[in-house]
C-alpha cells in the first residue's frame, strides 16, 4: 500500500497533503482531506478539478467520476517509475452559499402570478442594493476568472 502525495491549489494558495493508502483514493476521502487541508475555509467543498493527459480540466463531483482520475493517476505512476507522481487537484467550494433555487413551476394566472412578480421584483431590488453598496463581508478570492479593459 503506497501513500499518495497530493498538491492542492485553492486560489493562489498551494498546499500538500498525503493519502496514507491508494485505497483511500475515493471522492469522499479526497473531500475530507481537502476540508482538513483548508480548514479555515468557511464554505463547503463540493468537487475538485484535475488536468488530464490531454490538458483538459476535468471536474469530479461524485464517486461515479473517480474512475478516470484513478486511471490517470495510476498511468502516471507507471510512466514515472523512478519517483511517485504528485496528484494535483483544484478544490471547488459551493458557490451557492444561500442555497438559492430556481422555481420552475408555473403558477395559475391571476392574483397569485402578480404577487409572485412583486416578490421577485423586491428580491431583485435587494440584490442590486447589496451589490451596489459594496459591503460584501463574506467574499473569498478564489481565482481570477477573467480580465478586461477596466479590471481583473
Amino acid at each position: 500500500m503506497n501513500a499518495i502525495e497530493i498538491q492542492f491549489q485553492f486560489g493562489r494558495e498551494f498546499r500538500t497533503a498525503k493519502l496514507e493508502s491508494e485505497n483511500y483514493l475515493t471522492f469522499e476521502f479526497l473531500l475530507r482531506l481537502i476540508q482538513q487541508t483548508f480548514s479555515t475555509c468557511k464554505h463547503p467543498f463540493t468537487s475538485f478539478i484535475y488536468v488530464d493527459d490531454d490538458g483538459d480540466r476535468v471536474t469530479v463531483s461524485s464517486e461515479l467520476e473517480m474512475d478516470p482520475l484513478r486511471e490517470f493517476y495510476f498511468r502516471m505512476c507507471q510512466e514515472q517509475l523512478s519517483s511517485k507522481p504528485i496528484l494535483k487537484l483544484q478544490p471547488i467550494v459551493n458557490r451557492n452559499h444561500a442555497n438559492l433555487t430556481i422555481d420552475t413551476i408555473s403558477s395559475s394566472p391571476g392574483d397569485q402570478n402578480n404577487q409572485e412578480r412583486k416578490k421577485y421584483a423586491y428580491m431583485e431590488a435587494n440584490v442590486e442594493h447589496i451589490l451596489s453598496s459594496g459591503k460584501m463581508l463574506s467574499l473569498d478570492m478564489l481565482e481570477i476568472i477573467g480580465t478586461g479593459n477596466s479590471g481583473v
